[in-house]
This record gives structure tokens, C-alpha cells and sequence, in this order.
């Protein structure tokens, strides 16, 4: 297999600035989106910035840390971690609506959205004392549409390790981790979002 450079996105005066750009997704329509610290960028087919969807904030189509985010036609899911709400906005930069999930669980890495529901995977992490490797669960939750319903399914056992310093600091490193793939025809062109909007 041979790289082959399409294209070059570099950062542009006071438009974005690259931190840690990540999660970088082609939309139906060929616009390009990339993730980084404060920032959703989108630029079009050609690398061309066209806008930051990111908008700082507490209140309607407002977020303080995005998480993932995925597309269904003109439409772009995106969960706020913090707050625990999801944002529906359109290719073009409108804010359609949001809503809140109703948890406590602390819900961090959205998968998908299948058959009315919203699937997230969450990491539980026990307390430890001591520098040791530890056995780390990811939960798979379902959430209603308007986060009303929520259900913890199952939980994956990964490893992982974790350093205690000796003032008390902790470091976390993944040795293994879950990995959501599309499986059969539950792929992502074949989605069935019901009343989305």
C-alpha cells in the first residue's frame, strides 16, 4: 500500500489554529470536518476553510467539550460531554434543536445512532492505591431519543495500567481498548434515525 497526499489543510491567520486537530470525517455532501481543542471545523472538498461550528457556552447550540460526532444526511449529531446534551445542527451552520440526557452515569464516547436510540461507551476505572495493572470496564449505554430512557446493556473487561505517584498522582494508560466496527448491514449508510428532526 502506497500514501498518496490528496491534499494540505495548514492553519489560516486568526480563522483556526491547529492544537490537536482529530476525529477528521468526510459528510454525505464531501465537506470535510476535524475536531480540535475548542474548534469544529468545517472546509470543503477542496481543504478550503468554510467555518467553525463551535460556539462557547452553556446555552442552546453553545458547548464547553464536544465529543464525537456523526452525520445523518444534512444533519450533524454532536454530544457535549460536559453538560451531557445532544446538538443537532445542519451542514450549513444552522442550530436545529438540543436536549439533555437524563444521567448520572457520565456518558463519554458516542458510537452511533440506531433504531431510536443513541449508543455510548463509558469507562470504569476502580480505585487503586498503589502502581498496578488494573482491569478496566466499558459500558455500553442506550439512550432514548430526548434522553429520557437510559439503559445499561453490557460491559467489555479491557486492561489497562495505572502509575500512583508519591504525592497521590495518578497516570492512566490503555494496554487494550474497545473497538466499535460496523457489522454486517448495521453500517452506517444504512442507519434508520426515526423523527430525528
Amino acid at each position: 500500500m502506497k500514501l498518496i497526499e490528496l491534499m494540505q489543510i495548514s492553519d489560516v491567520g486568526e480563522k483556526y489554529y491547529f492544537e490537536f486537530p482529530r476525529n477528521l470525517k468526510i459528510s454525505p455532501n464531501g465537506s470535510i470536518f476535524i475536531q480540535d481543542q475548542g474548534q469544529f471545523l468545517q472546509f470543503d472538498s477542496t481543504g478550503r476553510f468554510v467555518r467553525n461550528f463551535f460556539k462557547t457556552g452553556q446555552g442552546p447550540g453553545e458547548m464547553q467539550s464536544m465529543g464525537n460526532y456523526f452525520f445523518y444526511g444534512d444533519t450533524i449529531i454532536v454530544h457535549e460531554r460536559w453538560i451531557d446534551k445532544m446538538l443537532l445542527l445542519d451542514i450549513h451552520g444552522k442550530f436545529i434543536k438540543e436536549f439533555r440526557i437524563q444521567t448520572k452515569i457520565g456518558l463519554e464516547r458516542l458510537l452511533l445512532f440506531w433504531n431510536g436510540a443513541f449508543y455510548f461507551l463509558s469507562t470504569e476505572r476502580p480505585p487503586v492505591k498503589k502502581t498496578s495493572e488494573i482491569d478496566v470496564y466499558q459500558k455500553l449505554t442506550g439512550v432514548a431519543q430526548e434522553g429520557k430512557e437510559i439503559k445499561e446493556m453490557t460491559e467489555f473487561p479491557t486492561k489497562g495500567y495505572i502509575a500512583v505517584g508519591k504525592q497521590g498522582g495518578r497516570v492512566f494508560y490503555d494496554i487494550s481498548s474497545v473497538i466499535a466496527v460496523p457489522y454486517q448491514k448495521n453500517s452506517c449508510s444504512s442507519l434508520t434515525p426515526r423523527n430525528i428532526q
